[in-house]
Formats: structure tokens, sequence, C-alpha cells
């Protein structure tokens, strides 16, 4: 009888460890694979081709760092373009597989999907850059202009013919903040420096981004110049001409470029990502990322940049991490009205909605412009 009772028992113990091992062996080959991880669902989605070397890889470096720091679904597709049809496409299959949050990486997206939101009213729309107020959407955006403001102290205190070039790809809220904080930058060390601009029109169009860069140098003489666009095309025009270059992104490893104006995606999708998990995000807000925390940066500092004017870059860096506004104290607009007094600082509010100025010693060049 306890022979019967031994092996009886023995069985048991067996097929417990077999069934065990079996949920074990299901649970890591299905981990991650969509439906069946149990795990939080995103969607990702850029404009670009993910391997540009510019705005959409680093962004989707971003996201691929905070999956592997938090353990979420990922999906992603690139190269929507302007194509508002192909978006909704994308964001109805991402919301038939699960995705509880959508990340709407380029600032144009938001307004092709505003009409769309109560359709997804059960999703998260994470929108880059945007000023929309629909009910599931949720801003966010780097303070990109505070490394910029850094950038455009380099460029102050290095340009010999005090003209500085600057390439735009739109005149939005986020391209003329960017333009601003630059040129205050370059007037913190250089009042006699002006900024001259020229718009593309779009954020990936090579053959204009190098007619800009060409015309600041050959009929403006500028001696250095920046641009904010999505690739660095104009690398091989700077070498050209010999002059200096701004780039952003990421560092290129051209011996033109004195620095590179870049954002931690990673940090900064993690941060929001993490916070999404958690229930901690509040919609219809907007949630910035800055110098503070290192979120921006200037990534790349070229030797050819005086130690001075790293000192310089430094000090002034260390006064926006411990409140420095670069949008507070007197500045004026270049024809002349003031827009923030002494003592004074911009509401996040006033970025936002309310760039459609240039500062003091801003020069928008058009096509008629000689």
């Amino acid at each position: 009888m306890n022979k019967n009772k031994n092996l009886t028992l023995h069985l048991l113990f067996a097929l417990t460890f077999i069934l065990i091992s079996l949920a074990l062996y299901y649970t890591i080959t299905t981990f991650g694979q969509g439906s069946g991880s149990g795990r939080i669902k995103i969607g990702f989605i850029l404009d670009g081709d993910i391997n540009d070397k510019g705005w959409n890889e680093s962004n989707a470096e971003g996201i691929y760092g905070a999956r592997e720091n938090l353990g979420f679904d990922l999906f992603l597709c690139d190269n929507i373009g302007g194509s508002e049809d192909k978006l909704y496409k994308t964001v109805k299959e991402m919301a038939a597989k699960g995705c509880r949050a959508i990340i709407l990486s380029s600032g144009n997206f938001e307004k092709m999907m505003e009409k769309y939101s109560g359709e997804f009213s059960d999703i998260t729309f994470f929108c880059n850059s945007s000023a929309t107020g629909e009910l599931n959407f949720v801003n966010y955006s780097s303070r990109i202009y505070q490394a910029r403001f850094l950038s455009g102290v380099i460029a102050g205190m290095m340009t010999e013919s005090n003209r500085i070039g600057y390439i735009g790809a739109i005149p939005d809220a986020e391209g003329n903040r960017g333009i601003n904080a630059f040129a205050l930058g370059v007037q913190t060390v250089n009042a006699d420096a002006k900024v001259q601009v020229i718009f593309t029109g779009s954020y990936s169009d090579k053959e204009s981004e190098n007619k800009a860069a060409e015309r600041l140098i050959n009929d403006y003489d500028c001696d250095i110049y920046t641009a904010h666009t999505n690739v660095n095309n104009t690398l091989e025009t700077a070498a050209r001409y010999n002059v200096h270059y701004i780039g952003c992104h990421r560092p290129t490893g051209s011996s033109m470029e004195l620095a590179s104006v870049d954002t931690d995606w990673d940090m900064i999708y993690t941060d929001l990502i993490r916070e999404f998990i958690k229930g901690n995000i509040v919609n219809e807000s907007t949630y910035w990322y800055g110098l503070e925390g290192d979120y921006v940066k200037l990534g790349f500092i070229s030797y050819l940049v005086p130690e001075r004017v790293k000192f310089r870059v430094d000090s002034e860096k260390r006064r926006i991490i411990r409140g420095m506004d670069v949008f507070s104290n007197m500045i004026k607009d270049n024809m002349g009205n003031t827009l923030c007094r002494s003592g004074e600082n911009m509401p996040d509010s006033r970025l936002t909605y309310d760039m459609n100025w240039y500062v003091r010693g801003v020069k928008v060049i058009d096509e008629n412009d000689q």
C-alpha cells in the first residue's frame, strides 16, 4: 500500500514539474510578441526614413531605448510623409493591434489627426511640438531652443563678418523659437552680429537647403551658419566655401562643424511612457524637456572652438539650469516693439501659441531680396 502511495506522489510531483516547465516555456517564447505578451502596446509613427541619419533616426533610436528600459511592445511605422490617408490607415492598424498610446513624432501629424480623434477616443496621442487642444491629445516638446541659444553664443563669439546664417524649414512656432533663441544667444555676446534667415518650406529638401547655404555665403557674407532641418544636408557646401556650420540631431564628424544641437530622445520617451504607464499623464497638457537633466544639449563641440568660448557656453548653460529663461528680461522684436520687460519671463503658452515674430537682429530673406 505504501509503495502505491509513494508511486502516486512521485507521479504527481513529476506531472507538476512538467506543467510548470511548460508554463515557463510558453511565457518565455511569447514574451514581447504582440497580443500574446500581456504588456502595454505603444505605436510610434515617423514622417521620414528611419535611417535618415537625422531627425527620424535619432527619434527611432530614442523609442527603441525606451522600449529596452521599460519593456513595452512597440509598433513602429516610418515614411508616412505628408499623407493624411496613410497616417489614418497606420493609426487604425495600430489601434487594431491594441495600442493604448500612439506617438506622433512629427509636428504636422497632429493637424492631420484632429478630425479623427473621436474615432480613437480610447487611445492617447502624444504629439511632438504641437498646439492641439483635443481631449485625448498630449503635447510633448524638447526645449531644444535652449541648446540653440548656446550654439548662438558660439556663433556670436566666432564670427568675423558679423553675418550669421540660419536655414529654417517652416516659420511655425517651433521653427521661430529656434531662430529667436539662436539670435538671443548671438546678441548675448555680440550686439553687432546679425542673423540672416532663409526658409526652404520643407524639413527635407536637400537641393533647397544647399541653395540657401550658398546664398547666405555668397550674397550675405555669412561665415557661420546653422540649419533647423531633418538632416545635415549642407556640410559639403560648408566645406566647399570653407565656412563653419552648426548642426543638429547628431554630430556629423565634419571638420566644418563647430557644434551639434541635440536631443536625448531615449531619456524623453522613457520618462514620458513611464509616466503614462503609471497613469500620471494629463491630457491637453504639454510636457517640456530641457537642459536641466540633459534632455537637450550641445552633444558635440569641436576642438576648433576656443576655450574662452567653451567657458562662456558653460557659464550660460549653468545660468539656464539655475532658472534663467532664454525668453526673459528685455526683449525687442526686429520692428522695435517690446516683447518682454526686465524681470519678466515669457510663459510657455506664448512660446507655443504666439511666436510669429523675430527678435532684434533677425532678418528673414525672401526670394525678392538681393
